[in-house]
């Protein structure tokens, strides 16, 4: 995740200011950019990362001691056992620690559809600006497929079935409710059918990512094709705009663009996009900022990460002091 929105920045910061038309229902609507469509994506994935991690602290508590559901007639210590596995805490009331597992894994689903919703939004951009309708984007030839009859075909295969895909996952997240809705309390061995909703997203989510990232990373905008797409009706707002900054209100300017679209004048797309120069705007996006978000994200995850492997490490050497430690932590690189 961190590497696709590292991706994404680096496309946004060195497209930054490619004017690209902005669509509202399909339409072209006002000039955007380069870089604000692929910052649009690095946001969305900080945002899916704040709730995968909201999902990690859900599941970081331990059963452990719980029994089947009821707690056990033995002097133990799950605040001890909790804390020999890096736990954040003990999950207390052991009733809720064993019906909790389905719910926990509604949560995890939840933060893996985030996720692909993102992807799947990205997908659908890239099969409709790679049409030779629109043909905005160049994508590396050995990311396509051919036709099986059609010799002149290239098609962007992996983004149908990335957006296919994340309706897998939505239809995953929605079998694990279903299953866990109107259990009563107690261990219910339907929880076992939960288990491939839960396995099955985790392996979909993660191919979706490092595909989408390779594809990220090797896609460049057709800068002469985006320019084409600036037709005059795109500035109308802009038009607008321009009698409002004269003393003349937005609702009048509004009507007098609109009964004279004709006469709208060919704006500059690069001065116009640079223009817009409040927080978020495509002339200032703060594409930076979204470094610093993934970067703390990632100080995040791995100080979450070294807490396992020292716990795991600690439990393996007294079994195994001749040999090499089974786990190590490898930093992660983005």
């Amino acid at each position: 995740m961190a590497e696709l929105v590292n991706s994404f920045q680096v496309l946004a910061m060195k497209y930054e200011f490619v004017p690209m038309p902005g669509y509202t229902h399909m339409q072209k609507a006002m000039p955007s950019s380069v870089g604000m469509w692929a910052g649009s994506f690095a946001e969305s994935l900080i945002d899916d990362l704040n709730v995968l991690k909201s999902a990690f602290d859900d599941v970081d508590q331990s059963p452990l001691g719980s029994g089947a559901a009821y707690g056990v007639s033995l002097e133990i210590d799950r605040e001890y056992s909790s804390k020999l596995l890096g736990f954040g805490k003990v999950q207390n009331n052991s009733l809720y620690a064993q019906v909790s597992r389905v719910k926990s894994q509604a949560v995890t689903l939840h933060a893996l559809s985030q996720i692909m919703l993102t992807l799947s939004r990205f997908a659908s951009d890239m099969l409709i600006f790679t049409t030779s309708e629109f043909d905005y984007f160049d994508v590396p030839s050995e990311l396509c497929t051919g036709s099986s009859i059609m010799p002149q075909k290239n098609n962007l295969d992996i983004m149908e079935i990335l957006r296919a895909r994340t309706h897998r996952i939505l239809q995953y997240a929605h079998a694990n409710n279903a299953i866990l809705a109107g259990l009563p309390s107690g261990y219910n061995a339907d929880f076992a059918e939960t288990k491939e909703s839960l396995l099955v997203s985790f392996s979909i989510v993660k191919s979706s990512v490092r595909i989408s990232n390779l594809l990220v990373a090797g896609i460049k905008p057709k800068k002469d094709n985006l320019k084409n797409g600036f037709s005059k009706e795109i500035y109308a707002t802009h038009a607008a705009y321009q009698l409002v900054k004269k003393g003349i209100p937005f609702r009048e300017a509004y009507k007098q663009v609109a009964v004279s679209l004709d006469k709208i004048p060919q704006f500059n797309s690069v001065e116009v996009i640079k223009a817009s120069s409040h927080t978020g705007s495509t002339g200032n996006l703060h594409l930076k900022k979204i470094g610093q978000d993934v970067t703390n994200a990632m100080l995040w995850w791995e100080n979450k990460q070294n807490i396992f492997y020292l716990a795991i490490n600690k439990l393996i050497k007294p079994i195994n002091q001749q040999g090499p430690v089974l786990f190590s932590h490898v930093p992660l690189r983005f």
